[in-house]
C-alpha cells in the first residue's frame, strides 16, 4: 500500500495516516511544509518514506514505530519532534542535514540497529534520550552550538566507542552515556555539572578528566566502570554523590589545586584505593576521606608511598575532624610538623 501527498498539499496533518499497518511506501509532496503529530503513528510497514523539499518542521510521534530502512532528512527541516523516529527498530542509517536546529526528545529512540548518523553543526538542541539504546551507533560529533547534554541522550549507546564535544558544555545529563563503550573522553573545560549515573556501566572507560569548573558529581556517576583506573579532578568540586568512584580498577584520584582547600566530605564514603594530592595544598576538610574502606594509601606530588601509609605535604597546615574515619586500611598517618 503506498500513500501519496499530493504537491498541492500543503501540510500533512496530524494523524493522518494514524496505525495504517499496512503502508509500505510514502512520499510527501513538494509544497507541504509540515508533518503533523503521529502522521504516519505505528505505520508498521512503513519502509520508505520520501519527504518533500519544502518541509521544515517533523511532528511528535511521527514516524513512531514505523518500519523505515534509511532515512534522508531535506535540508529545509529545523525541527525533529519529539519521538518522531522512536522505535523503527530496522532504521540503519539517519541523513541529517544543515539548517537542523533541534532534535526532539526521544526523536530516535531505541533505533537499535541505526549504525550511522551524523548530527549537523547547525543542531543547538538534543532533546532527552533522543538517542537512547540506538545500540548500533559507534560515533558521535557533539555540535558547538549545543550546550547541555541533556538526561539519557545516549544512553544504552553499548557500541559508541568515539565521542567528541564541540560546545562550551556545561552540563552532563542523567544516565546521559550510560552503558557507552568509550575508553577515554574529552570533557570540556565548562562542565559545571556531571548528573547521576552520567558515565555509569561504560566498561571501557579507563581515565577521566573532571575540568576545573565542575562543581557537582551526581550520585553514581562513574559507578560500574571497572577498568577505570585514573581520575583527575580539581580540589574544590562542592558536591560528590554518593556511589561515585565504586566497583572499579583499583582506582586512584588525583587532586588538582585550585583553592588550596579540599572541601569537607570531598571523597566520603567512595570506593578510592589511592590518592594523590597537589604538593601545594594546604587544606583537608572534615571527613574529606571518611569510610573510605578501600582506601590504601594518600600521597602528594611525586612522592611514594607503601600500602597503608597516608603521607601529606609540609604545605598542609590544617586535617579536619573525622578526615579518616573508620579507614581501615590505615597504619601509618604521616603529617607535617
Amino acid at each position: 500500500v503506498e500513500a501519496v501527498v499530493p504537491d498541492t498539499a500543503v501540510k500533512v496533518g496530524s494523524h493522518a495516516f494514524y496505525n495504517c499497518t499496512s503502508m509500505t511506501t510514502a512520499t510527501i509532496g513538494i509544497s507541504a511544509d509540515a508533518i503533523g503529530d503521529y502522521t504516519f503513528y505505528n505505520c508498521e510497514k512503513l519502509d520508505t518514506i520520501v519527504i518533500g523539499i519544502s518541509v521544515k518542521s517533523i511532528g511528535d510521534y511521527a514516524f513512531y514505530n514505523c518500519a523505515l530502512e534509511r532515512l534522508s532528512v531535506p535540508q529545509t527541516v529545523t525541527t525533529i519532534g519529539k519521538y518522531a523516529f522512536a522505535s523503527n527498530e530496522t532504521m540503519t542509517r539517519a541523513t541529517l542535514r544543515k539548517n537542523l536546529l533541534i532534535i526532539g526528545e526521544g526523536a530516535f529512540q531505541d533505533c537499535s540497529t541505526m549504525a550511522t548518523v551524523s548530527i549537523p553543526t547547525s543542531v543547538t538542541e538534543i532533546g532527552k534520550a533522543a538517542f537512547e539504546n540506538c545500540a548500533s551507533i559507534t560515533n558521535i560529533t557533539v555540535p558547538v552550538g549545543v550546550t547541555v547534554i541533556n538526561d539519557l541522550v545516549f544512553s544504552g549507546c553499548e557500541k559508541l566507542a568515539t565521542v567528541k564535544i564541540n560546545g562550551d558544555v556545561t552540563s552532563i545529563g542523567i544516565s546521559a552515556f550510560y552503558n557507552c563503550a568509550f575508553s577515554d573522553i574529552t570533557l570540556p573545560a565548562t562542565v559545571a555539572v556531571i548528573d547521576a549515573a552520567a558515565f555509569m556501566k561504560c566498561k571501557n572507560l579507563t581515565k577521566i578528566v573532571i575540568p576545573d569548573a565542575t562543581k557537582k558529581i551526581g550520585n553514581g556517576a562513574f559507578l560500574d566502570c571497572t577498568v577505570l583506573a585514573t581520575v583527575s579532578m580539581p580540589d574544590d568540586v562542592t558536591t560528590v554523590g554518593d556511589g561515585v568512584f565504586f566497583n572499579n580498577n583499583d582506582i586512584t584520584v588525583e587532586v588538582r589545586y585550585l583553592t588550596g582547600v579540599i572541601p569537607a566530605g570531598l571523597l566520603e564514603k567512595q570506593g578510592v584505593c589511592h590518592v594523590v594530592l597537589d604538593e601545594n595544598i594546604t587544606t583537608i576538610g572534615d571527613r574529606a576521606f571518611a569510610l573510605c574502606y578501600t582506601l590504601s594509601d594518600i600521597t602528594y606530588g611525586e612522592e611514594t608511598v607503601v600500602a597503608g601509609e597516608y603521607l601529606f605535604s609540609p604545605q598542609v597546615i590544617s586535617i579536619g575532624a573525622e578526615a579518616f574515619d573508620a579507614d581501615v586500611l590505615l597504619t601509618n598517618l604521616i603529617v607535617p610538623d
